[in-house]
């Protein structure tokens, strides 16, 4: 897997699309590219039978004290919503359904949006994640 921001991609492609630079990386052979968007949310590009399927997933409208450790906060919620999923490797991730990606992504954008809701690099605790995943969509802060 990549995981880049959108600000990365900003410097490494000037002026390019986000969406065929992430098709151009899934192109050097991971399996899924994940692009963070900021407060926008997550692009998430991988192959599937049908050509390239692209996954994109909202924000969370949080106030953002600090951005310190969004990233690699972001990277710890995929990786451990993955790996609750089963998904512990390459075939695993090929195997993923569009839904259960949905779900690995959009928490992984709730942990990184916790974490920039307060200062410093401070992820939240499982127990705080999943208290805001059940906090009707309209009703989050």
């Amino acid at each position: 897997m990549i995981k880049v921001s959108a600000a990365d991609l900003a410097w490494l492609a000037p002026g390019r699309d986000v969406a065929a630079v992430a098709v151009e990386l899934l192109d050097r052979g991971p399996a899924l590219v994940a692009v963070t968007l900021g407060g926008a949310g997550v692009l998430a590009v991988r192959r599937t039978a049908d050509g390239v399927a692209s996954t994109t997933v909202p924000g969370f409208q949080v106030t953002v004290a600090d951005t310190v450790g969004a990233g690699d906060s972001f990277d710890g919620g995929l990786l451990t919503r993955l790996a609750e999923l089963g998904v512990t490797s390459r075939a695993a991730l090929g195997h993923l359904s569009e839904g259960e990606l949905t779900e690995a992504l959009r928490f992984a954008v709730a942990v990184a949006a916790l974490n920039c809701s307060r200062p410093g690099a401070d992820p939240p605790s499982r127990a705080e994640v999943d208290a805001f995943l059940a906090i009707p969509v309209g009703a989050l802060r």
